[in-house]
């Protein structure tokens, strides 16, 4: 296979059309009338793009114990005259698995019937103020016991304690037109049936089973819009991306942006990317 069919731009075809015709980087750059670094680096991402194809390809055939599954493959390069000898790893594309996601997740509640929202509050509400209610970590499914840790944590505790809090603070906060719930990230203590963290392949305490706590994450969601939406004319929900969590972030962004679709009294901002711009007011 010629490394021509990886190469995306003019520029790379240039080179590599060169590297091919005069086999080594040196004559190329020759041919070209250039310094051989750029021929080199050309040539050694277009190998990194054959390499990610064929391994691909490669990790499609290969058959792994009930239970587990292939996160990606490490491929080595032997020296070349320009080039030192290197691994190159690879893993499955996050990004891709969370378009898949999300695109389930909206074919899948797009057609449910709206759900009763709470009556709007009624009487003077104070447009000056923002009640914002910041939710950071709160590790739905994690697991700890007291004679390790000094206390104990499971999905029932967490779901007990953080919904009674948001209770106590949105009855305590003002009668205001506006609120904002936000969740920090890392609201889940994992995102896969594995209960590694996605990112690092790091283990975790966890309790119980993957569904169960996203019944629990889905659940305690619900509490906390339904409480502030009875509270607050209008509500906005920011669910920041974590590393515990990321997956379940963007889903659980569809999943209340769809169950509340048909009123506009609850915003849910798109949460795409880690971090998103938005104004909240107009500088005086």
């Amino acid at each position: 296979m010629s490394l021509l069919e990886f190469a995306k731009t003019e520029g790379e075809k240039r080179k590599c059309r060169a590297f091919e015709e005069c086999g080594s980087v040196n004559a190329a750059a020759r041919k070209l009338g250039i310094t051989h670094p750029p021929v080199s680096r050309t040539i050694t991402e277009l190998k990194r793009r054959q390499a990610l194809k064929d391994g691909s390809q490669h990790l499609n055939h290969q058959k792994v114990p009930e239970g587990f599954e292939i996160k990606g493959a490490s491929i080595y390069f032997p020296k070349t005259e320009t080039t030192p000898a290197f691994w190159l790893k690879n893993q499955q594309d996050i990004q891709k698995q969370q378009v898949a996601m999300e695109a389930f997740a909206q074919t899948y509640i797009e057609d449910l019937p709206p759900i009763e929202t709470p009556v709007e509050p009624q009487g003077d509400l104070d447009t000056d103020t923002i009640p914002w209610i910041q939710i950071g970590d709160g590790h739905l499914g994690m697991l700890a016991h007291e004679a390790e840790v000094g206390h104990n944590f499971d999905l029932k505790i967490a779901e007990r304690e953080l919904v009674t809090a948001i209770e106590i603070l949105v009855d305590r906060a003002p009668n205001c037109e506006r609120c904002v719930i936000q969740d920090l990230g890392d609201m889940t203590h994992y995102e896969t049936f594995s209960a590694k963290t996605e990112s690092s392949g790091h283990d975790l305490d966890f309790d119980s089973r993957y569904q169960r706590m996203i019944h629990t994450y889905a659940r305690v969601m619900r509490s906390i819009v339904e409480k502030a939406l009875s509270k607050f004319k209008y509500v906005d929900v920011i669910v920041n991306q974590g590393n515990h969590s990321r997956s379940n972030d963007v889903w659980m962004r569809v999943f209340l942006k769809h169950v509340y679709h048909h009123t506009d009294r609850l915003r849910v901002l798109d949460n795409a990317s880690f971090s998103f711009p938005t104004a909240w007011a107009i500088p005086l």
